[in-house]
């Protein structure tokens, strides 16, 4: 596969998985196996993920808030979010599920805009830093085949990912 088809597939994966609510797409170890094979593009992937992210749950917002209309719903009981911008940028930057700042502010009359600029800023930092990751393990994989720096990244950050999400059962078990 080429780069710019790799890019491609990598900017797909990151704009699905950013549309559909609750489904897990594992867009992250492709941006970090992109990145390992393309080292040179690692600020571009982390720009043009940022912006496929911001737009997959833009309009995830915009159908929510389109059904919310369409139902002609008179009032919606949520409970205020005291810093909604601080709120929706800490749940972008990290990998926590957008929805839990989504939903809430979807029923309500939170701005479009500042949904879609605080989405891509922390989109771009925590694409960011997993391309840099990405560029490190290109560093330590340099002489392999293209292919072998793609799959040992990918499932190497895949992995790695498993066993983070394991953190908290395991210590929820030691309490």
């Amino acid at each position: 596969m080429g780069e710019m088809s790799s890019m491609t597939v990598v900017l797909l994966l990151t704009f699905i998985a950013h549309l559909i609510p609750f489904w897990p797409v594992p867009y992250i170890p492709a941006i970090v196996a992109y990145v390992a094979v393309y080292p040179e593009k690692f600020l571009l992937i982390s720009l043009l993920s940022g912006i496929a992210a911001a737009v997959g749950k833009s309009l995830l917002f915009l159908l929510i808030r389109s059904g919310v209309i369409l139902m002609k719903v008179k009032e919606i009981k949520i409970k205020k979010i005291i810093y909604p911008d601080l709120f929706l940028f800490t749940v972008a930057l990290t990998p926590l599920p957008e929805e839990l700042a989504l939903f809430p502010l979807a029923l309500t009359e939170y701005p479009i805009e500042r949904f879609f600029a605080l989405m891509f800023f922390g989109k771009v930092i925590m694409i960011g830093i997993c391309a840099v990751y990405g560029k490190l393990l290109s560093s330590f994989l340099y002489e392999l085949p293209k292919l072998q720096i793609a799959i040992i990244s990918f499932l190497s950050t895949l992995i790695l990912t498993l066993l983070l999400e394991k953190i908290p059962k395991i210590v929820k078990k030691q309490n």
